[in-house]
């Protein structure tokens, strides 16, 4: 579930296709490739009545229907129709996703849609579009990423679909990009992009984890991963802090960017002799010195403030799963700020 480009980050991104079809010139060339990509979809059930079914597939199937009855039986996520259909695809992910941020700023450069309002990234099936899109920003002075993505939710307008090339996912990664997913069909408050993902990140992660302890599944991995991903983008955040304070400080632009270089080498130095070294993969090869603002604020938009989501799990929900969703959901409902409502009624708890 994880890719190079983002290592920890739940590569489900809500890039709102159907909803934002009426968008720009970007509308024709994805809307005609979301067809294309959605006509091909076969019914889970049909598949499952196939003889000679390849096993990675049948098993593929068999752990989602498990995972969506969880998600819907014990987390309380609303029920959809997402992950009932299935695509064999060649490629080993769907979209690839612009994201961009100013040269000596973490403002995050947003597109308005249709429905869901502001959001901090755009999705393309092509990649010679993306790269166009990437290209064009970074012309206006904005640092830039535009990287792969394997799954996207469309809230529950449209079924999102499950691919070929998710046979190969470990199954608590696999459990916690679905809980992800089914976390923006039911909870999604317009333009509140960092709430939205920074919840499902959270209950993904939560939910993946108990799940893994309802079906008696190895958890050591799991954990062991999100422990890396835990301390990457505590590094990352860190980092973050670092350039910010040099992007509101005093000085020429010149003067920043030599310092934003300065730091981001210097980091990247301190991350290769960290200690204990990250268990493996990705993040033990990672070379932080090609970090950018855009790369560094994705992990924020996803990350978030974490520790608010765990006290408010902890105190306000007495560390029941489904009560959380359940209160969070209620929040969202009433149309205020969900993160500054949650920090009042923790002042109250405490």
């Amino acid at each position: 579930m994880k890719t190079i480009a983002l290592l920890s980050i739940p590569v489900a991104l809500s890039v709102g296709l159907l909803a934002a079809s009426c968008a720009t010139f970007w509308l024709p060339r994805q809307a005609v490739s979301l067809a294309a990509l959605l006509i091909r979809a076969v019914p889970v059930t049909r598949l499952a009545s196939v003889s000679g079914l390849d096993p990675g597939i049948e098993n593929l199937l068999a752990r989602v229907d498990s995972i969506r009855r969880f998600a819907r039986e014990e987390l309380g996520l609303r029920e959809t129709k997402s992950y009932t259909t299935f695509i064999q695809t060649d490629r080993e992910y769907v979209v690839r996703v612009v994201s961009a941020c100013p040269e000596l700023s973490f403002e995050r450069k947003c597109w308005s849609y249709p429905i869901l309002g502001k959001l901090p990234y755009r999705g393309f099936f092509d990649d010679v579009d993306a790269r166009r899109e990437a290209r064009r920003l970074a012309a206006r002075g904005y640092d830039v990423i535009a990287r792969p993505t394997t799954a996207f939710s469309m809230l529950g307008m449209v079924p999102d679909p499950l691919f070929s090339f998710m046979t190969e996912y470990e199954t608590g990664d696999l459990a916690e990009l679905v809980i992800h997913e089914l976390v923006h069909a039911t909870v999604f408050v317009r333009g509140q992009s960092g709430f939205n993902e920074e919840l499902a990140t959270f209950i993904g992660r939560k939910g993946a984890e108990r799940y893994l302890l309802s079906a008696g599944a190895a958890l050591a991995a799991y954990r062991n991963g999100l422990s890396d991903a835990g301390r990457f983008s505590s590094f990352l955040r860190e980092t973050g802090r670092e350039l910010g304070e040099v992007y509101s400080s005093g000085g020429s632009r010149d003067e920043k960017l030599v310092r934003k270089r300065s730091i981001i080498a210097r980091r990247a130095a301190e991350y290769v002799e960290l200690s204990p070294p990250f268990s493996g993969g990705a993040y033990a090869s990672f070379d932080m010195g090609r970090v950018d603002n855009a790369y560094i604020d994705l992990y924020m938009l996803y990350e978030g403030e974490p520790g608010l989501y765990q006290r408010f799990f902890d105190r306000c929900a007495d560390g029941d799963l489904a009560a959380f969703v359940h209160s969070i959901a209620e929040l969202a409902k009433t149309g205020v700020d969900v993160k500054v409502a949650m920090k009042k009624i923790l002042e109250r708890v405490l």
